[in-house]
């Protein structure tokens, strides 16, 4: 039986039609399309992990009942800067960045010190 990382997880919930429509739906709906994931509480947990990194929105309809959408794209470029400190930090950047990119490593920096994080790196 194969093993599969939350993050394939993540990125096979976001290859559906069904997230990328923009439409709300059901993790019952959901589990139906993907095939890294047979039990609806493994599935549950992916959920929570994309709502935790941004990437979709949670509504609770009833007492069980909730139901998903996909985030809209203040919420996705937050991921994007965590993204590019990343590739900073691995030192997967040219030797010099400029403009937006540059502003917004530059933030997370402030913020990752803010926060008591380590940052990596003479600039970031």
């Amino acid at each position: 039986m194969a093993r599969y990382s939350t993050d394939d997880q993540i990125k096979e919930v976001m290859s559906t039609s069904l997230y990328r429509s923009g439409a709300t739906w059901s993790a019952a709906e959901m589990l139906e399309l993907v095939a890294t994931t047979k039990h609806s509480s493994r599935l549950l947990d992916v959920l929570r992990e994309m709502h935790r990194r941004g990437l979709i929105k949670s509504s609770a309809l009833g007492k069980r009942s909730e139901t998903y959408q996909r985030a809209g794209h203040t919420w996705l470029r937050q991921r994007w800067i965590s993204e590019v400190a990343e590739d900073l930090c691995s030192g997967d950047s040219i030797p010099a960045i400029a403009g937006q990119a540059a502003r917004d490593a530059f933030r997370r920096a402030r913020a990752l010190e803010g926060a008591g994080e380590k940052t990596c790196g003479d600039s970031v």
